[in-house]
């Protein structure tokens, strides 16, 4: 069904001209909105800004050389400075920033329980491993016990473990270097898509993602930035690498002379709800309130998605802990069993 029509025309409202605002209060309302940023390094580069601004530079100047503020904040201190909506614009970016923390933090959190689990089951295989299996292979050597198959398997399992544990642990190093190192690496479009292709743990980064996405536009769409503009300016804003990259392709189709409805009909690789959201671009105060609204829905099925993981992870992580202990203390008694029943 095709969404009706939004590209109404707005009512007339007469507005009084606002005040332009001074130096000193540009300066108080970004040091405000400072000391309530999650980021320390986006704080300390609106204390720097504000700080400066106050002692007389011009802020245009400023924002164009500035390569700490983040390009989107950089873009709502611009556009409510030069409208008279400082104030309004700041709190609804402070707002949106915070909201985008508690989905990201929700989500890396879902990540490390895994991880953690992960963890503690090779803290278990290495014990066994390491220490508990080769005395068992001892013994049995030295009593010459006939072995079962599972017991055979153990312990050449074993054998592996000990002989090749340099590369194992290298592996293992290596591993670790890529989650620590991960926004240095190449191919982040392609990891990021990639990604987003598992089972839930992808999708609730895509959800997460998809929620980034038009809380930034929709800031950017009420400081009446051009859509190109805004999504250039998102782009740049985005932590996930393929959304950025999508981003970035949709400006230049909007600059190269795309309408809205081209770009809702013919946008893939991203969620359908965000490709059709171009249909209201024509009325900039809709298309921000559609935006808000999809980002609340997207953040929700990321947390909906966060806390399947947690449910799911955890009784499959202690099965499989539970499984392994088991099969290789059955392993290894079971000849020491067959030993003492001989000998009885």
């Amino acid at each position: 069904m095709e969404p009706p029509s939004l590209n109404m025309e707005p009512e007339q409202h007469e507005e009084r001209p606002r005040k332009p605002l001074s130096p000193y209060s540009i300066s108080v309302g970004l040091r405000a909105v400072a000391e309530e940023m999650p980021s320390s390094r986006d704080r300390r580069a609106l204390i720097r800004l504000s700080e400066q601004i106050r002692s007389g530079k011009s802020l245009d100047d400023l924002l164009a050389k500035n390569r700490d503020l983040p390009k989107d904040l950089a873009a709502v201190v611009s556009a409510g400075v030069h409208t008279g909506k400082l104030p309004q614009l700041l709190e609804e970016y402070l707002t949106c920033h915070q909201s985008l923390t508690s989905v990201w933090r929700s989500f890396y959190a879902s990540l490390l329980y895994p991880f953690t689990m992960f963890v503690v089951a090779m803290v278990i295989m290495v014990i066994f491993f390491g220490v508990v299996i080769p005395d068992f292979s001892v013994i049995f050597s030295d009593f010459g016990l006939e072995l079962s198959a599972l017991t055979l398997v153990i312990l050449l399992l074993a054998e592996f473990a000990s002989t090749f544990w340099p590369l194992l642990a290298l592996g293992c190093i290596l591993l670790g270097l890529l989650v620590v190192l991960n926004r240095y690496l190449p191919f982040k479009a392609f990891r990021s898509k990639l990604f987003q292709s598992l089972p839930l743990i992808g999708k609730a980064q895509k959800m997460a993602a998809s929620s980034e996405f038009c809380s930034r536009m929709s800031i950017l769409v009420d400081c009446r930035l051009p859509l190109e503009e805004a999504l250039r300016i998102t782009s740049l804003s985005l932590k996930d690498q393929y959304l950025a990259k999508m981003a970035g392709r949709l400006a230049k189709r909007v600059e190269s002379g795309e309408t809205c409805d081209e770009l809702a009909r013919s946008t893939s690789g991203i969620h359908h709800s965000l490709a059709n959201s171009f249909r209201w671009a024509k009325d900039p105060e809709t298309y921000s309130d559609g935006l808000k609204s999809l980002a609340s829905v997207f953040a929700s099925q990321s947390r909906g998605l966060t806390n399947q993981i947690a449910v799911i992870i955890e009784p499959l992580t202690i099965f499989g802990i539970g499984a392994f202990v088991g099969i290789t203390i059955i392993a290894l008694f079971m000849p020491l069993i067959n030993l003492l029943n001989a000998l009885s």
